[in-house]
């Protein structure tokens, strides 16, 4: 029985960016603490993708945002995960409300947190709902 591919975008995304940043696999494999074995069977889609620690480690080596990779390979980093593990239904509502704002809309919410946070308090559920409402509207 043949063994199934691994359906992802991850591994020939990854191909892509380091080609473009001319490194070769046996390099990119030593900058990201992996064997080029490994390392291109997941390229290729015949393993999934690694775990966060080397996913941060590939996005570091190609100067791309960890979260952003994190999410090509379908995952969340540990620190979000444990956020929404603290206050499920609160980051769900959030979530959800926050869901088809422009990434514009979304910076603005989020320097609106940062400054609540920043004076010593958290945001709430009615904090962030109504900077939901304030930045729609």
């Amino acid at each position: 029985m043949a063994k199934e591919k691994v359906t992802t975008t991850f591994g020939p995304t990854i191909i892509a960016w380091r080609e473009a940043k001319e490194i070769g696999l046996r390099r990119f494999a030593d900058l990201v603490g992996m064997s080029p074995t490994y390392l291109s069977k997941v390229e290729r889609g015949d393993f999934p993708p690694p775990g966060e620690e080397k996913i941060k480690a590939i996005a570091k080596a190609l100067e791309k945002d960890a979260d952003e990779v994190l999410a090509l390979a379908n995952r969340v980093a540990s620190d979000l995960s444990e956020i929404i593990q603290r206050t499920p239904r609160e980051m769900a509502t959030f979530l959800r409300a926050a869901n088809g704002l422009t990434p514009k809309e979304l910076e603005r919410l989020t320097r609106q947190a940062e400054r609540r946070r920043g004076r010593g308090n958290e945001p709430s559920r009615t904090i962030l709902g109504a900077g939901v409402h304030r930045v729609r509207s």
